[in-house]
């Protein structure tokens, strides 16, 4: 009979283990390690997370003379775990090595000879952190989205080690090609854009005005930051500023219904699905509202001027004038 394994222990140091796994998943989450840069993915569990898990599920818990499991020595053995997964209140746990051959010297069997199976395994984070102490792992998910980035988390950095040196070197010929090529889109005074935010207009049928269509205010809910409108003679304008709670959970379009908003100086009235639908088919009205801009902290929000707007006309025209070679070189995706 095998013993039990420390994650099926009820014991006070493992609960606050949990609490402070909890906080470091917290931290780790607003930090955005490497390995979930490659895509967002919903689904995606924290790296100290899938350290926790796999170290608990496999650590022997200790046992006293009696049989039973022993307090002092869990105390102790869970003080060498917080080590293992990196919990460090000055540092990511994502950011320090995994301490392998300390991590086996736990164990009371060959890690090798260990199947780890994660049958809607997603990212693949759960089952890196297993790779990474020594442990066989299977991984499925029925998103090929999923399948694709497994492979490239755990399987091709340790099958074709001088890939990512190969990954580094054809990316930088590709940023530079397409900076070459479509740089002049993007060009601004200023900061650099990383993202340009867009919203579908309607009319209201009731009183006319221009709508933008958005399901709530928030550019950055943590930092409190938003858009606001303001109607003014059937148009609108937008101000990028501090939003309370209720003013950034407004919203014009929701659950299949949009509303000429009052708080901006709308009419008040509900709009139908059908009217919705049937105007931006109909018109095609759309509005840049914001630009995301880099800045030394990360990111930043700032109006679209005249020159981005401008840009886009240009590029809306490049992309018409050559869409029928595009086309014929099979560059445009049209599945």
């Amino acid at each position: 009979m095998r013993s039990s394994r420390l994650i099926e222990v009820e014991n006070i140091e493992v609960l606050k283990l949990f609490e402070d796994v909890s906080e470091e998943a917290r931290k780790e989450k607003l930090a955005v390690p490497p390995i979930n840069k490659l895509l967002y993915w919903w689904t995606r569990k924290p790296v100290s997370v899938a350290r926790t898990l796999t170290l608990l599920s496999t650590i022997p818990t200790p046992l006293g003379e009696n049989g039973e499991a022993d307090s002092e020595k869990i105390k102790k053995l869970i003080t060498e775990v917080r080590e293992l997964i990196g919990l460090n209140p000055n540092e990511r746990a994502y950011r320090r090595d995994p301490k392998v051959e300390r991590y086996q010297k736990l164990l009371d069997f060959d890690p090798s000879g260990i199947f780890v199976m994660d049958p809607f395994a997603g990212q693949g984070n759960l089952m890196f952190s297993a790779l990474e102490y020594g442990l066989r792992v299977y991984a499925m998910d029925y998103n090929p989205v999923a399948y694709v980035l497994m492979k490239s988390i755990l399987e091709y950095p340790k099958k074709y080690p001088q890939l990512a040196e190969d990954v580094e070197k054809y990316g930088k010929e590709l940023i530079e090609r397409t900076e070459k090529e479509l740089g002049r889109f993007y060009k601004r005074e200023g900061r650099e854009a990383l993202d340009y935010i867009w919203c579908w207009c309607i009319r209201c049928p009731y009183c006319g005005q221009r709508i933008p269509l958005t399901n709530q205010m928030w550019l950055d809910k943590n930092e409190k930051i938003g858009y606001w409108f303001r109607f003014r003679n059937g148009g609108f304008e937008v101000e990028i500023r501090q939003l309370s709670n209720e003013e950034g959970d407004k919203f014009t379009q929701k659950e299949g219904y949009a509303v000429c908003e009052k708080s901006f100086g709308g009419c008040g009235n509900t709009i139908s699905y059908e009217h919705m639908t049937r105007d931006i088919a109909q018109r095609r009205d759309k509005e840049l509202i914001a630009v995301v801009v880099r800045n030394k902290r990360g990111k930043d929000f700032e109006l679209p001027s005249e020159e981005d707007r401008r840009n886009f006309e240009e590029a809306a025209k490049y992309l018409k004038e050559n869409w029928d070679s595009f086309l014929e070189e099979d560059l445009i995706p049209t599945e």
